[in-house]
């Protein structure tokens, strides 16, 4: 998993939300559980968040084996292509709508 703030962004972070995402490196959530050093980030990133009482939500998650681990790790908040591609607006209106998607 990729991280979208350096440390100087969460140091002066005053939210109480913080994302794990997709820019800062080439790829998506995909590699947590194929790489160990992008599994260890990622675990670090939420308990760092956790600590500081921050929310931790993560971007780019295509399969529920990705979401698993990262519940497990701690962290309930998911964007991705688990849910769906990219839609145009009517069609994203129609798809929550109808509770397609399960909300974590």
């Amino acid at each position: 998993m990729c991280l979208r703030a350096t440390l100087s962004v969460i140091w002066g972070c005053t939210h109480d939300k913080f994302c794990q995402g997709r820019t800062g490196k080439s790829d998506n959530a995909k590699n947590i559980l194929i790489d160990t050093n992008d599994a260890a980030i990622a675990k670090m990133v939420i308990a760092l968040a956790d600590t500081m009482g921050l929310a931790v939500s993560a971007e780019g998650v295509e399969t529920q084996e990705q979401r698993d681990y990262l519940a497990r790790q701690g962290c309930h908040a998911y964007q991705g292509y688990i849910f769906s591609r990219p839609l145009p607006i009517d069609a994203f209106e129609a798809l929550v709508s109808t509770d397609a998607i399960a909300y974590a």
